[in-house]
């Protein structure tokens, strides 16, 4: 990368060598190498070993394959005892790997402003004041990513196509619950607002070309995609580092979901991670979470804590022949189009939705969504369903004796998922499912009975 001094990188490489380098001297030429006159030195987090980029106004990882370019230029270099300097892989990673810890500082981007690096600002988020500024571009943002596109006036294009997005009275939350999601994942605002985001709708309903406009907005150093239940790995963990959007675009409906570390990453919480090779380090996630599926995924056994992180935007518009003709172009690709031509207004209109979540300090939630949810909870959680269609949960000062008993409380129950076509989980599962959805329980000379009654006894 250039430098604002002239030959700094062929000075260093210039200075010779006393002696056959140890793997500490190594590791400080090397971040000399890395640290422009007058710019941060570098910074050990999260697992990498980081730079400032003067160039881009954003703080990039420093590779194994960007090391291996600069230490070979060193190779061969005479010292002054006339011998040669030998690098070699393990001198590569030993390097490195020292340079790392010595300019070490776990939390360097944790306690940072959230936004967005623009070409020429920083657009800052302070989910806190619920605040939404434009700063000059400085190392103290400790940004990773940056955004090439510039905030235009929206096209027709992308105003015809978010004016036909979806149907019906809440079509217009919608949209603007699609703009804050968009926002989030470009912000590194996803934890603050404690939601993950399935897209649901069948073939044709349009939410690829959302998710296109999505991750074509998000620079691609910014991404990844780590299923659900994969995240309690620490491998997958780690790889969510930095990133400010994952997005999965596709979830079978059999998906098996696990809770594991996913309610706490969604939070931004502290959890485990690692990379390959390399020592554990905690990590405090950012990515907003972004999900496909054709059909709502199982997700048996979880807490009712796992449902309250969801949030869902249905894509339930059919497009008809006559319904793709009212487009130049069709429908099909007016993703590419949008992104192809008119990145300036996607930017604008994303950063306009960012400013009423920012101000509300939480998602618009359509009508539509909030009872997708429940027929997903219903059909993920069978006990959650039937207690909710089935049954009252009695006040804390109801009668013992208008308590439910065990055996036909379960036996309703499994008359339930009967009709339902779904499975039924064994008695003992009924049983921790339901104290874990807030029924209380005890025991009395007939046995276990709960707080709640069956509202048709059979």
């Amino acid at each position: 990368e250039a430098s604002s001094v002239e030959n700094w990188h062929e000075e260093i490489d210039a200075m010779g060598w006393e002696r056959s380098p140890s793997e500490m001297e190594l590791a400080n030429r090397l971040l000399d190498y890395l640290t422009p006159p007058g710019m941060p030195s570098p910074v050990g987090a999260e697992g990498e070993l980081w730079r400032y980029s003067p160039a881009k106004g954003v703080w990039v990882e420093v590779t194994d394959a960007s090391v291996a370019v600069i230490m070979g230029r060193w190779d061969a270099a005479k010292t002054a005892d006339g011998k040669a300097v030998r690098i070699n892989e393990r001198s590569l990673k030993a390097a490195r790997s020292i340079a790392m810890r010595l300019v070490e500082d776990a939390g360097f981007f944790r306690e940072v402003p959230r936004g967005v690096m623009l070409a020429d600002r920083f657009i800052a988020v302070d989910p806190i004041k619920k605040t939404v500024t434009e700063q000059p571009p400085s190392p103290d943002h400790r940004a990773r990513h940056r955004v090439e596109a510039s905030p235009t006036k929206p096209s027709d294009l992308l105003r015809k196509y978010l004016s036909s997005a979806h149907e019906g009275e809440d079509a217009a939350s919608k949209v603007q619950l699609m703009g804050e999601v968009a926002f989030a994942a470009l912000t590194g605002t996803g934890t603050a607002y404690k939601k993950a985001v399935l897209c649901y709708g069948g073939k044709g309903s349009g939410k690829s070309q959302y998710l296109h406009l999505v991750q074509s907005l998000v620079p691609h150093s910014a991404k990844i995609s780590v299923m659900p239940q994969d995240m309690g790995q620490d491998y997958h963990c780690a790889s969510l580092a930095g990133k400010t959007l994952n997005l999965v675009g596709e979830l079978e409906a059999d998906e098996f979901m696990k809770e594991g570390k996913f309610k706490s990453i969604v939070h931004g919480e502290a959890v485990q991670a690692r990379h390959p090779s390399e020592r554990v380090f905690q990590l405090w996630p950012i990515a907003l979470h972004l999900f496909n599926a054709n059909a709502l995924p199982a997700a048996p056994g979880v807490s009712p804590a796992f449902w309250d992180r969801w949030i869902i935007v249905g894509f339930e518009r059919g497009w008809t022949d006559d319904d793709r003709a009212l487009i130049a172009g069709g429908v099909d690709e007016i993703g590419k189009q949008i992104t192809d031509a008119d990145m300036g207004g996607l930017l604008s209109w994303v950063l306009d939705c960012g400013k009423g979540l920012v101000e509300r300090g939480k998602y618009t939630i359509p009508e539509s969504s909030r009872r997708l949810m429940k027929e997903w909870q219903a059909e993920g959680d069978t006990v959650a369903g039937w207690l909710d269609e089935n049954c009252e949960v009695l006040a804390r000062d109801a009668r013992q004796e208008l308590w439910e008993k065990f055996t036909p409380a379960y036996e309703d129950y499994k008359m339930y998922c009967s009709t339902h076509n779904h499975r039924p989980v064994n008695s003992r599962k009924f049983r921790n499912r339901l104290t874990c959805c807030g029924v209380r329980v005890t025991r009395a000379s007939s046995g276990a009975i709960y707080s709640i009654r069956l509202l048709i006894r059979i």
